[in-house]
């Protein structure tokens, strides 16, 4: 009884994150020394986030924010699953974290969906999405012409500019393929 209730070793728990959340050395090492190791676990156990996403953005990018003054322990646990399942809900985009995270810092007792709108990050509609890059075409008709395909990387970037934390980069890909279709032959 008494080996059942020890709490798991430092090297075990490592060798376990590594093999059931897929995660690098480092950032294994990371969550288990952070003071977000059970939140963690909760989030990833029951599939609120992705293991990966939610290891970075508890180390590094909480980090990142403490260096930029960001008081990121005011951040409960509840506002952290939260904002996770806006992103697994598709609510907004993975790239929207850092801003969402330092409004929630300021804003104690606002909620997630609050930040949402008060920064604009609510994800955009493929139609509204359609919109946009339909216009970014037509505003650089000269580059399409000139360059055929090989635009594409220029017209992804400005798009992605315009549009991060809002969209998804697969559905501008997609989008953007289909809107330079007919101008495009190679």
């Amino acid at each position: 009884r008494i080996e059942a209730s020890l709490p798991e070793m430092p090297e075990a728990k490592l060798e376990r994150f590594k093999a059931d959340y897929g995660l690098n050395e480092k950032l294994a090492r990371q969550v288990i020394s952070s003071d977000y190791t059970g939140l963690f676990e909760e989030l990833v156990g029951d599939g609120r986030a992705d293991s990966t996403l939610l290891a970075v953005t508890l180390t590094e990018t909480f980090k990142s924010l403490e260096r930029e003054g960001v008081k990121v322990e005011a951040l409960g646990d509840d506002a952290i699953s939260q904002v996770f399942e806006l992103i697994g809900a598709g609510r907004t985009a993975k790239e929207s974290l850092p801003q969402i995270f330092k409004w929630l810092a300021k804003n104690p007792d606002g909620s997630p969906g609050e930040a949402l709108r008060s920064l604009g990050l609510e994800m955009l509609t493929l139609e509204e999405l359609r919109v946009i890059i339909e216009r970014k075409v037509s505003e650089n008709m000269d580059m399409v012409d000139r360059m055929g395909m090989r635009v594409f990387g220029s017209l992804m970037g400005m798009l992605m500019g315009e549009v991060r934390g809002r969209a998804r980069a697969e559905d501008v890909q997609s989008l953007l393929r289909e809107a330079l279709s007919p101008f495009t032959k190679d």
